[in-house]
Order: structure tokens, then sequence, then C-alpha cells
């Protein structure tokens, strides 16, 4: 089957959406012959994988945009990146409609950005198109808002505002009706994406976010020590570090962890705009012992960090999948999150319970219980751990990933 991809982020060695991507593209060259449109600043990376894999010859990519540079403020890069994509998207249709006057596609698909927010350059080809999956549909409690660093609070704002006015974009109705098929990411999203028109039949649930067989067996590898048997709960956490990450709430847990006298230690694994205000939470908090911010690590540094740990702890207020904690679970971390959003659906699927979302301090106090539990009883943290890895391994590989959208390719062939 001929397949034309829309992934403006799309690298075979960066992380987040540039990471679900390639994954994508990895999976679905083995079954079908693909033309990819990406962002042109991945050309050197992608090149030279072509180079040095002959297998990956058969997949033609298109570069579209210009070389650009981020703001080092992660929050001004991520308004950057709006602008950048709503030009590309632009850019990209154009490039999409001379690629199939040449090659006559059988169908098309839009991997990324994985979001609603400025439609898709695959509108009105005229052939079969698969938007996602794609999230955004989540909301931030604005009872919770003054957990928020300033600037924080300000994006949070602002995409709430964008939000209103983008819904009732001429551009992203023409998308949702046009769409043959759209995938969302949680459940959140699909109850957003029904609300702006798309019609109940021709929208599904599927995460964006996966793993490769060679991720899994590397994250698998080793069994893990108990948190009794160790002595200590070892903690990990991840991602980009904004406020909606609800980091703060997971400090708050912690320092009342720390008054009840366990022994623990949390290292996120990340950067970004909150990382000075939640430095000093932790120093308010007492917690400069045990807390660490630490980022930069790739590859077998990465892994290992996520081998050591027992639980993955971050109860995120607006989260669309979840990679990081993904990741985690895969190797065995048993996941805390709050009850919104990918992370929520995925933990249910594994059988582990969520924290509703409520006053911080309440919330607070349920963290603290689920820790107390996890390293009082060395069952229960196996059986959690175990289920980690199987949901993983079951629902949230690239195998899984793969049967799923080729049901959907042949559908949408009949």
């Amino acid at each position: 089957m001929r397949v034309l991809i829309s992934a403006i982020a799309c690298h075979p060695s960066l992380v987040s959406e540039a990471f679900v991507g390639w994954q994508a593209v990895s999976t679905l060259r083995e079954d079908h012959k693909l033309w990819i449109m990406t962002d042109v600043g991945s050309r050197e990376a992608i090149e030279k994988v072509q180079k040095d894999d002959p297998t990956w010859k058969n997949v033609s990519f298109h570069y579209v945009g210009k070389l650009h540079t981020w703001h080092p403020n992660r929050m001004i890069a991520r308004f950057e990146s709006w602008i950048l994509y709503r030009d590309w998207c632009e850019q990209a249709s154009v490039v999409a409609r001379q690629l199939h006057q040449e090659v006559g596609f059988d169908l098309a698909h839009h991997v990324t950005y994985a979001t609603w927010r400025m439609g898709s350059p695959l509108t009105g080809l005229g052939i079969p198109w698969i938007w996602g999956p794609i999230g955004g549909g989540e909301k931030f409690p604005w009872s919770l808002i003054g957990l928020l660093s300033p600037i924080g609070m300000a994006f949070e704002i602002l995409r709430a505002i964008s939000s209103w006015f983008a819904m009732r974009s001429r551009k992203i109705r023409h998308a949702v009706r046009d769409a043959t098929l759209i995938l969302a990411s949680n459940e959140e999203t699909k109850k957003f994406i029904l609300q702006i028109g798309a019609p109940k039949n021709e929208i599904r649930v599927l995460s964006q976010a996966f793993l490769g067989d060679e991720q899994l067996q590397k994250l698998n590898k080793e069994i893990k020590l108990s948190p009794s048997t160790v002595g200590r709960l070892n903690i990990i956490a991840g991602g980009n570090l904004e406020g909606r990450k609800g980091v703060s709430i997971a400090l708050l847990a912690l320092a009342m962890a720390k008054k009840r006298g366990l022994k623990f230690s949390y290292k996120y694994l990340g950067y970004g705009p909150e990382l000075s205000h939640l430095r000093k939470l932790v120093t308010k908090l007492g917690l400069s012992t045990e807390v660490e911010f630490s980022y930069g690590l790739q590859g077998e540094e990465y892994f290992n960090e996520l081998k050591r740990a027992h639980v993955f702890l971050i109860p995120s207020l607006r989260e669309s999948a979840g990679l990081t904690m993904i990741e985690a679970m895969a190797a065995g971390c048993v996941p805390i999150v709050a009850d919104s959003g990918g992370p929520a659906s995925i933990c249910k699927r594994a059988g582990i319970r969520t924290v509703q979302v409520s006053k911080p301090e309440s919330m607070a106090v349920s963290i603290l219980n689920i820790l107390i539990e996890i390293i009082g009883e060395n069952s229960l943290w196996y059986t959690l751990s175990n289920n980690s890895k199987l949901t993983i391994q079951e629902y949230y590989s690239s195998q899984s990933y793969k049967r799923k959208i080729i049901t959907a390719y042949n559908e949408l062939q009949k």
C-alpha cells in the first residue's frame, strides 16, 4: 500500500514527539511503502540512517520548512513551535498535493504533531486519511492553578484561550469532518473531538506512545530487588518539567513521607520552565537530601535510572499519553499518577489505582498512602510491578500499535 505520512517531528535520536514520529515510521515501513513529509531539521540525521541501514532506502523522505533555532526558555520555545507548525502545515499541504499527483497514494496518515490545534496538511487530498493518534483535549483543573509558577499560570491561561479560538476555526472543523478516521490518544480528547463535529463512528482511542521490541528487551532485562529488600523506595519521574506535571503535589507527598520516617529518593529526569520554582519548593519542604533534578541522560544511562527505580511518581494534571511513564512501567516501575488523561487510562488497564484530582493536600495524602502500602508489602509491589511490565508489553508495544494501525488501513481500503 502506498501511504503518505505527515510527521513534522520525526528524528532517530531525539525524544518526545520526534520519538513518536520515528517509532511510527519505523514500525509501519515494514508492511507498506511510505512517503514521509517531515521537518528539514531532521534531514542530516535521517540521511545518515538511510546511508548506514539499506532497509531504509525504500522510505522516501520529503523535507519541508526551513532550519530554525529554539529560544532557550522552554515555555517560549513551545509558543515558537506552534507558529512553526502553522507555517509548516501550509507548506506541507502544497507538497502533499504535488506528491499525490506524482504517486497516487492509497491513503494518508497524520502522525505528528499529535495535536488537533492546527488541523492537518492532509485535509482535502481526496483520499482516505487517518488523523492521529492525537491528543490535546485534556483540560487543566483551574482549582489547582495556584500550584503553578507565574509563567506556568500564564501558559495554561494562554492555552485555554488558544483552544477556545481554535475549536471555532473553520480549518480545524474542516479537518475533523474530512478525516476518514480520527484516533484520539485518550478518552478526554475523544470527547473533545466529538464536541467539535467528529462523527462517533469515525473516532477511536489509541495511544500514540509505544515502545519497540529492542527497547522492551533492554528495559525488562534485569530482575529488581523490592523496596523493602533495598531498604528504601527509589522513585523516579521525567519529561518536560512544566507546571501541569503536578510535581509540586508529589513534593508535598514526599515531605509527608519524610515526616513519617519513610526512606526514599526522588529523581526527576527532565528540564523545563518550572525547575527554578520547584527547586525553591524542595528547599522549603526540607527535601534537599532526597530530591534531585537531573537532565541530559541518554541511552544506557537513562535506561539504568529506570531499571533501578521502584516507583514512577508524577501526578500530572494534564497529560496526553505519558511516554516516560510507559518506559518506566516497561522497566517494572509502579506508576502513581493522577486520574487524568492518558496515564490514568494506562494505569487502570494495568489494575493500578490512580489519585483522584482534588485539593493538593488531599492528593498528597493519597500518594503518601500508596507509598506506604508499596514499601510495606513485598508481594504488593511485585504484583503491581509485574502488571506494569505485562501491560506495556501487551498494549503499548510496536507490534500492538502496528496491528491496530494496519487494521485501520485495511478498513479504509474496503
